[in-house]
């Protein structure tokens, strides 16, 4: 058996002491060397920074109704808005919109002169009856004229009642030779002083109201010529102012007539 080993109490206690400070510097030396050991590095991946993410931001939406186009600025001045002419009342074809009769000069006021000093003669009734009976007379416008006017009376209603003005003026000229007629001695009978008896033929029978006023122009334009002439074969000076009145008259039909035919 072993023997224990008997310390002494003083003994004791400085081992004890000796051992606790041993011990404790023990720690203190294992405290102050460096740990070599290094620890393991852990290979964690690399993340790179991400961005804030933005957000969209809305735009307050617009009514389209509400959207007004605002016209691109220029340097140009601003043009006065166009005011449209006013409508213009619908006319009836080819009447034109200044076409009134009633401004017409029909027949001069300047009077008719009456027949003096007549005497029988076959010479001077043959003239005036040429004026009053014959293709181009006094008779055949009144009856043209006529005829006329109740032709184009539904189409061209303004043209027909001057027409027939015209033809009143007309009947007023063969009443007028007709009194002549008896004056010098002869027979107001509707015979052309050579034989033929005015004729319902003598009627210029055309429809068309251009060609109507046309030929309208062209007998006033004849009968004025006649006129002319039988002025001056006569011998008697009324007479003659007579046709020289007539002659007036006329005058004023070829510019009515211009006019009408200016509104087709």
């Amino acid at each position: 058996m072993f023997k224990q080993r008997i310390i002494p109490t003083c003994s004791k206690e400085r081992y004890e002491r000796t051992s606790k400070i041993n011990r404790e510097e023990e720690n203190e030396t294992s405290e102050r060397e460096p740990i070599n050991q290094e620890p393991a590095q852990r290979n964690e991946p690399t993340t790179q920074p991400v961005p804030p993410i933005q957000e969209p931001v809305e735009q307050p939406v617009q009514d389209p109704q509400q959207r007004e186009t605002v016209p691109p600025t220029t340097n140009q001045p601003a043009q006065e808005p166009t005011i449209a002419p006013p409508e213009q009342p619908e006319t009836t074809p080819n009447q034109g919109t200044t076409l009134d009769p009633t401004r017409f000069i029909f027949a001069s006021t300047e009077p008719y002169p009456e027949i003096t000093n007549a005497y029988p003669s076959m010479y001077e009734v043959k003239l005036i009856k040429w004026q009053t009976a014959s293709r181009d007379s006094e008779m055949s416008a009144v009856a043209t004229y006529m005829y006329q006017s109740y032709i184009l009376q539904d189409e061209y209603p303004l043209i027909a009642d001057t027409l027939k003005q015209i033809a009143i003026v007309e009947m007023r000229h063969l009443d007028l030779l007709s009194e002549a007629i008896v004056d010098f001695g002869g027979n107001p009978n509707l015979t052309d002083g050579r034989g033929n008896v005015w004729t319902g033929r003598n009627i210029l029978q055309i429809r068309n109201p251009r060609e109507i006023l046309l030929a309208d122009i062209r007998g006033e334009e004849k009968a004025i010529r006649d006129y002319q002439i039988a002025a001056s074969k006569t011998c008697n000076a009324s007479l003659a102012a007579l046709f020289e009145r007539i002659i007036i008259d006329e005058q004023d039909h070829i510019i009515i007539l211009n006019e009408l035919l200016s509104t087709l």
